[in-house]
């Protein structure tokens, strides 16, 4: 699933996304800005009785593969007793990535990584991370023009092919389309 604000920025083949994305650890987050974040972690932690204490809705693209989603399916009946998960669903704030991808964490069927780890080596885009109202979900608003490269190697060091674009220059997301793999991208109000 593409959030909706993505445009296509390369050509690519799905598949070639597609078995990239599989192959990458979960991204994770302790920080949580906003207090939606603390709710829906919260109630996807409560349906499956796991308590990571992360953030895991942090890319514009989210990948379930239909085994793992019917495994959850299994334990959200089984943990909550109920046959109807619409109905243990229907009242809650969750986010189904945040859900799934806990779930995944959970039953070992994933790795995760932490962003201070996928940070570790980039000490400026770190530090104006922490400094600004973000988490990792909005990297891309605090890329600035000494933090440009760090940001263009980062993504190549992860190989992520589809990311945010948008609340940075559109200088900046020019040169990071131009120096990336990156096919797809979340940029809002405008064309690159």
């Amino acid at each position: 699933m593409i959030d909706s604000e993505n445009v296509c920025l390369k050509d690519f083949y799905f598949h070639e996304i597609f078995e990239s994305i599989k192959n990458q650890k979960i991204k994770a987050d302790s920080r949580f800005v906003f207090e939606i974040q603390n709710e829906v972690a919260k109630n996807c932690n409560e349906l499956i009785d796991f308590n990571p204490r992360k953030w895991l809705f942090l890319d514009s693209y989210w990948f379930f593969e239909k085994d793992f989603v019917e495994l959850l399916l299994d334990e959200l009946r089984q943990i909550n007793k109920t046959p109807s998960v619409h109905s243990l669903l229907k009242n809650r704030t969750f986010f189904e990535y945040q859900l799934y991808a806990s779930f995944l964490i959970k039953k070992s069927l994933k790795q995760s990584i932490d962003v201070n780890e996928i940070l570790r080596e980039n000490y400026e885009l770190r530090s104006n991370l922490e400094k600004s109202p973000h988490n990792y979900e909005l990297i891309s608003a605090t890329v600035t023009k000494e933090t440009l490269s760090d940001y263009i190697s980062l993504l190549n060091r992860l190989n992520d092919r589809i990311s945010k674009l948008h609340w940075m220059h559109p200088d900046f997301a020019k040169a990071v389309v131009e120096n990336t793999n990156l096919c797809i991208g979340t940029y809002y109000g405008g064309v690159l």
